[in-house]
């Protein structure tokens, strides 16, 4: 138990870095996919031995006590993220909902995919930052 993956240190720097903006007052907003992507990292990591399944739930319990703003899929959303998805040579949407997401509110979307960070450079997307 307790191995690191290749996203364990991404995942702690991003729960600092939203905890931080929550204690500053930012209102950190998500779609709601978010939260099906948390569960299912979790229990993945529960099913390969990575997690215990009372290390997930707490994990669960926790993503829930947060303060943040969830966004539910639109049509305009899921349209938005398909041109994102497009522009960005991507197979799949999962990604470009947040992109799409932070375009709507004119924010910053923080990521810890390197390859979509580099991505939004070579497409000149300056609210793509890379969490470090």
């Amino acid at each position: 138990m307790g191995r690191l993956t290749p996203y364990s240190t991404a995942c702690r720097r991003a729960i600092h870095a939203i905890e931080e903006w929550i204690g500053q007052g930012v209102e950190v907003v998500l779609p709601d996919l978010w939260d099906y992507e948390v569960t299912s990292a979790l229990f993945w990591l529960c099913a390969h031995g990575e997690l215990t399944r009372q290390v997930a739930l707490e994990g669960l319990r926790a993503l829930f006590r947060l303060n943040l703003r969830h966004v539910p899929a639109s049509a305009e959303l899921c349209y938005r993220a398909s041109l994102w998805a497009e522009r960005l040579g991507r197979q799949r949407a999962y990604d470009s909902q947040y992109i799409a997401l932070a375009e709507m509110f004119r924010a910053d979307f923080y990521t810890a995919d390197k390859k979509l960070f580099g991505r939004s450079r070579e497409e000149r997307i300056g609210f793509v930052k890379l969490l470090e």
